[in-house]
């Protein structure tokens, strides 16, 4: 603790001289990493919620044990469910289920060589644990990652108000072999509106029915280096559209939904854009205070400022928003 108040106070006192004369202003955000040290009441009812946290354990910091800790206290009549594989340690596991978790595993070396593509091991874990939270009758399921946490209490209050602001009112094509409840909610972090049907994977909300079906896609067989290749190639030279039409990661299981709903894609930016207004409801990280340290510590990975910082533009909630 006398380390960190150390480095809180040096930055605070220097801030000044971080940004004299400099082109930028310098801004820091801290969380605490233990529920313990977290004063986060609960807010409201949330039974009809199942948390589902998907992913390799992260050991670090007992992150992922303190994660499962910190949604048991801020939503206590929520089920967390933590849907990982069958290597993880006996001993974690253990701890998980005393915190309160069900625990769900999936058979890592059973998926043979399909477990070679992040999209089949993300959907193998996910869809089982969000078919034990469907099972338990909840209306609502909230996916989350192992290496990320939600701090805000009033997450959920907000997503089920958001689902009821917003019903889905774009109507399913005849054919179709799943209709849709309602929309389903991602975060403004990792959702790219250069990148077509680019939804973000890392948290998800909606009716118990429509999560299910989200993660209910086809193994993808294809060559996953040959597809890396081309997404590093795309990466280098900003062809966002040769990108998106890889259909990997988030934009596999958005084109897989949107496509058993019936949808036919054409693979342009206003269809693209079109999709995202009309059947999903973006909302920022800062809403539900989500914090994800992959990539770095930097707060807003992919925020712009200038014309030359990136060129991937994040789709916020007001861009959203104002389309409707």
């Amino acid at each position: 603790m006398k380390v960190k108040r150390i480095v809180i106070d040096t930055l605070e006192k220097n801030n000044i001289h971080l940004t004299k004369g400099k082109l930028d202003f310098f801004t820091y955000s801290l969380r605490p990493k233990y529920a313990d040290n977290i004063a986060m009441a609960p807010y409201g009812q949330n039974r009809d919620v199942a948390i589902v946290i998907q992913g390799p354990v992260k050991y670090e910091d007992d992150f992922t044990l303190e994660s499962i800790k910190l949604y048991k206290k801020m939503f206590p009549d929520s089920e967390v469910i933590l849907a990982t594989w069958d290597n993880e340690s006996p001993e974690m596991l253990q701890k998980a289920k005393e915190y309160g978790a069900i625990i769900s595993l999936s058979d890592y070396e059973g998926l043979g060589e399909l477990k070679n593509s992040p999209v089949n091991l993300q959907m193998t874990n996910t869809l089982a644990g969000m078919k034990i939270a469907a099972d338990l009758g909840v209306k609502y399921i909230a996916k989350t990652r192992t290496d990320q946490r939600i701090y805000c209490p009033k997450a959920w209050k907000l997503c089920k108000k958001m689902l009821d602001m917003f019903p889905l009112e774009a109507k399913t094509p005849d054919g179709a072999s799943y209709v849709p409840q309602g929309r389903v909610i991602a975060s403004s972090l990792g959702t790219f509106s250069n990148r077509l049907y680019n939804v973000s994977d890392l948290f998800l909300f909606g009716y118990a029915k429509d999560m299910v079906q989200y993660f209910s896609c086809p193994y993808d067989e294809r060559d996953y280096r040959e597809i890396e290749q081309i997404k590093h190639e795309c990466d280098e030279t900003g062809d966002a559209f040769t990108y998106s039409k890889t259909r990997s990661g988030e934009i596999y299981f958005s084109t897989a939904y949107l496509e058993s709903c019936g949808i036919e894609l054409d693979w342009t930016m206003d269809h693209s854009l079109e999709m995202i207004k009309d059947r999903f409801i973006i909302i920022d990280q800062e809403t539900i205070d989500l914090y994800w340290a992959k990539y770095g510590d930097k707060e807003y990975k992919w925020r712009k400022y200038r014309d030359n910082e990136r060129a991937l533009t994040q789709l916020t909630f007001s861009d959203w928003l104002i389309k409707q």
